[in-house]
C-alpha cells in the first residue's frame, strides 16, 4: 500500500547572517504529529540533482543518511568546499523514508541555504501516529551476497548505486529467496570523503551482512576532474575522467599516479610544480596543455609511446627532472621551450618522424649526446642553445624531400663541449652564427642538399676543414659582398671531384680559393 502524504515545508528560522568561506549548517528535527521527537530516525540528504530524482523515486539514492538522536534531531554541515564551489547558495532536501516495495511513506522538507548560514527545519511524520516500530514479519535467519553491485568504486560525492546487488536470505524452513534490497537499508555508505575499503552492512529487519566499495580521492562532473583530497598522494583516476583541467594537481606532492583510458585532455600547468616520479599517457589522450608538466621535480620518466600525439606544447617538460623519454609513435613537432633546463637529460634520440624543432626547445638542458632525424626540415633558432654538457650531435633514419629545410640562427651557440655535428641531409638553409663561440668542432660535413649558407654560419670557431657534398656551390649569403661562412683561418674545404673551378669562381666562395681542393 502506498501512501500518499505532503511534503512537510516549514518556518525557517535565520539564526545568523551570511559568512561567506564558512560552512552552512542546518538542524532538522524529527517529530510525530504531537510533536513527540522519533530518535534514531533516519534522515537522507539530497542535493538539487538527488531532490528532483526523488520526485519521481522515493527510494532514490541519497548523498548520505544522518541518524536523529535521542531528541529527535540531527544536524547537518554543508561544507563549503562540497556545496558551495562557485556559488553563494543551495538548495537541499532532507527526507524520511519508512517501508520497502509498494509499502512505504516518504516525508520530505526543502531548503535554500546561504554559505555561512545557519538554519533550522522540522519533519512531521503526518498520518503516522506513533514511533515507528519493528514489523511483525520475522523476515530471514540469515542473509548472504550472492552478487556484488556493480559499482565497487565511488569517486566523492557519488550516491550509493545498487545495480547489481543481489542478496539472498535464508529463511526457517532453511530455504532461501532473494531479497529486495533498497539504499535505506544499507548503511555506512558516505562519499565525502576517500576511503580505501569501506564496510557497507546491509539490514534486513535484525540480520545483517556486508560488502565493501572504494571512494577514491577525486571528484569527477561531466567528465572533468573538479578536486583532488587534499592528502591524497596516491592516485588512480577512474574511467569516468575525460579531462584534467589547468592546475588540477599543480605543487602537489604524489607517490604514484594511474591516469586513466579515456582521459583526452590535461590542461596548462595540470603538474605545474608537482612532485611526481613517472608519467605514463593513455592512449586516448589527444590534447596537452602548455607547461603541463612544467618544473615537476621528480619526474624522472615520462612514456608518451600509446599515445598519438603531433605535437609537444610550449614548455610541457621545462624545469622538470626528465631522465628518460619514450616518445609519441607519430610525433612530428617539439614545441618552443619543450625540454627547457631539463637538468638530468642525457641522452636524446629524437624520432624519425618529428619534423620540426622548436625554438629553444632544448635549451640549458643537460643533454651530452643528441641524435637527430635526417628528414627533419626544421631546427629552430637557439633549440640547443647553452647546453654546456653537449658532446655529440648525430643523424639517423630516411632523409626527407622538403625546398625549405633550415638549420635556423645560434642553433648550437654556448656548447662549448661539442666535438663532433651531423647536419641532416633534409637541410637546405644553414643560418647565421650557428656554433659561434665553439673550439672543439675541427671538421663539418654540408650535405649536398644544402643550397644556402648564411653570412656568419660557422664563423667565430676552430673548423679547419670542410668537406662539401652539393656539386653545385652553395649561395654565401653575403653583406656588402663579404662573406664569413667559415672562420677565415680554415684550412681545407673539400668539394666533389670536378667542381673546384666553379667553388673557387662563386660568389663568397672565392674568398677561400686558395683551400678549395
Amino acid at each position: 500500500m502506498v501512501t500518499a502524504l505532503p511534503l512537510a515545508f516549514m518556518a525557517c528560522k535565520k539564526e545568523q547572517g551570511p559568512n561567506p568561506g564558512k560552512d552552512a549548517t542546518v538542524r532538522i528535527a524529527v517529530l510525530l504529529p504531537d510533536g513527540t521527537p522519533v530518535p534514531g530516525a533516519e534522515v537522507r540528504v539530497y542535493d538539487e540533482a538527488g531532490g528532483k530524482a526523488l520526485e519521481k523515486n522515493p527510494f532514490a539514492a541519497p548523498l548520505e543518511t544522518l541518524t536523529a538522536g535521542a531528541d529527535g534531531v540531527v544536524q547537518y554541515t554543508m561544507r563549503v568546499d562540497r556545496w558551495f564551489s562557485g556559488a553563494k547558495q543551495r538548495y537541499v532536501t532532507f527526507a524520511v523514508l519508512q517501508g520497502t516495495g509498494d509499502n512505504y511513506h516518504l516525508w520530505s522538507v526543502g531548503r535554500t541555504v546561504e554559505v555561512g548560514r545557519s538554519q533550522r527545519a522540522e519533519i512531521r511524520l503526518e498520518g503516522l501516529d506513533e514511533k515507528p516500530g519493528v514489523p511483525s514479519d520475522p523476515g530471514p535467519v540469515s542473509l548472504r551476497v550472492s552478487r556484488q553491485p556493480d559499482k565497487l568504486v565511488y569517486c566523492l560525492g557519488e550516491p550509493l548505486d545498487l545495480t547489481g546487488l543481489e542478496v539472498m536470505g535464508r529463511y526457517e524452513d532453511d530455504k532461501e529467496q532473494a531479497v529486495e534490497v533498497t539504499p535505506a537499508q544499507v548503511k555506512g555508505f558516505s562519499s565525502e570523503r576517500p576511503a580505501g575499503e569501506l564496510e557497507l552492512t546491509i539490514e534486513v529487519g535484525d540480520r545483517q551482512t556486508s560488502f565493501t566499495v572504494t571512494v577514491l580521492p577525486v571528484r569527477v562532473e561531466t567528465g572533468v576532474l573538479t578536486e583532488v583530497w587534499p592528502e591524497a598522494d596516491e592516485i588512480v583516476l577512474p574511467e569516468i575522467v575525460r579531462e584534467i583541467p589547468e592546475k588540477a594537481f599543480a605543487a602537489r606532492r604524489i607517490k604514484s599516479l594511474k591516469l586513466n583510458e579515456g582521459l583526452r585532455t590535461i590542461g596548462e600547468m595540470a603538474f605545474c610544480g608537482a612532485s611526481v616520479p613517472e608519467i605514463i599517457l593513455p592512449a586516448s589522450l589527444e590534447q596537452l596543455g602548455d607547461h603541463a608538466f612544467y618544473h615537476c621535480a621528480g619526474l624522472t620518466r615520462v612514456d608518451m609511446s600509446r599515445t598519438q600525439l603531433a605535437a609537444l606544447p610550449k614548455n610541457l617538460f621545462a624545469y622538470a627532472d626528465i631522465e628518460q623519454i619514450v616518445w609519441p609513435a607519430r610525433l612530428a613537432e617539439i614545441g618552443t621551450q619543450a625540454f627547457l633546463g631539463t637538468g638530468r637529460l642525457k641522452r636524446v634520440e629524437i624520432p624519425e618522424t618529428v619534423r620540426k624543432i622548436g625554438f629553444e626547445a632544448f635549451r640549458e638542458s643537460a643533454v651530452e649526446s643528441v641524435v637527430l632525424p635526417d628528414g627533419v626540415t626544421e631546427i629552430a633558432g637557439r633549440a640547443f642553445y647553452l647546453c654546456a654538457s653537449l658532446v655529440e650531435v648525430s643523424v639517423h633514419g630516411a632523409s626527407g624531400d622538403t625546398a625549405d629545410g633550415a638549420l635556423r640562427g645560434s642553433c648550437f651557440v654556448g656548447c662549448p663541449s661539442l666535438e663532433r655535428l651531423a647536419i641532416p641531409r633534409s637541410i637546405r638553409t644553414l643560418e647565421q652564427g650557428l656554433l659561434s663561440g665553439n673550439t672543439r668542432v675541427s671538421s663539418i660535413v654540408i650535405p649536398a642538399g644544402v643550397g644556402e649558407i648564411a653570412f656568419g654560419a660557422f664563423d667565430n670557431t676552430r673548423i679547419r676543414e670542410v668537406r662539401v657534398e652539393a656539386a653545385t656551390p652553395p649561395v654565401a649569403g653575403l653583406i656588402l659582398d663579404q662573406w664569413y661562412g667559415f672562420p677565415k683561418d680554415v684550412e681545407k674545404i673539400i668539394v666533389p671531384a670536378g667542381t673546384a673551378d666553379a667553388y673557387k669562381k662563386a660568389a663568397g666562395w672565392s674568398r677561400f680559393a686558395d683551400r678549395i681542393e
